[in-house]
């Protein structure tokens, strides 16, 4: 088993709960933008609401993504 290789390697292993959102550091960005900075709102269509989410982020002190 790979846990027994690396426990053998100085190797710690820790289990997470199956939900953890407070460890899911994206989570915690997302729940700001899309919580405070983008009140409830609708979008036409997705180039406003891609507009509105950098908005957000920029906010933050993010940097858009180019995926």
């Amino acid at each position: 088993m790979c846990c027994e290789r690396w426990l053998a390697c100085g190797l710690r292993v820790r289990y997470l709960p199956c939900y953890s959102p407070h460890l899911n550091l994206i989570k915690t960005v997302w729940c700001r933008v899309k919580g405070g900075l983008m009140p409830r709102r609708y979008d036409a269509d997705v180039d406003s609401l891609r507009v509105a989410v950098v908005a957000g982020l920029k906010q933050l002190g993010g940097e858009e993504l180019k995926i």
